[in-house]
């Protein structure tokens, strides 16, 4: 590919040896739709097509931001046979999203709610100063009259 891949939507370089054999352009299309799902927030998505990746013997680099064709085995688990099951996260998954979003937002709330104190605490304070100064105004014209 060019300077940030193949071009088709994902900034992946293949390196390594590069005369591998290997079906390039179905890989490319893989990565880019893999970029897609990551770019969408479909991690499982993402997670299946890695994994389908290196079962073809694709090795991915994620920070380097390379991809490599795998000489032995791919590293990590082995590849299923069965693709993964399509039914909704296991229970505890969604649990610890849901627990973290709920954190975010008491955290959220928290922050507005002092703000909001803050300021309301400020407007009192300068009302009162407002007054004060126009007491003493007050104070001294009756003194001088």
């Amino acid at each position: 590919g060019g300077p940030r891949g193949g071009g088709g939507g994902h900034d992946y370089q293949r390196v390594g040896d590069v005369g591998a054999p290997c079906d390039a352009e179905q890989i490319e299309k893989l990565l880019s739709a893999r970029h897609r799902a990551k770019l969408n927030r479909d991690f499982q998505t993402a997670d299946q097509l890695r994994d389908q990746l290196r079962g073809m013997g694709v090795r991915l680099q994620d920070k380097e931001r390379t991809w490599s064709v795998a000489v032995g085995p791919p590293p990590g688990p082995p590849a299923r046979s069965a693709p993964a099951p399509q039914g909704p996260p296991p229970r505890g998954a969604d649990r610890d999203r849901r627990e973290r979003r709920s954190r975010s937002r008491d955290r959220d709330r928290d922050r507005d709610r002092d703000r909001d104190r803050d300021r309301e605490r400020d407007r009192r304070d300068r009302k009162e100063r407002r007054r004060s100064r126009s007491r003493s105004r007050d104070r001294d014209r009756r003194r001088r009259d």
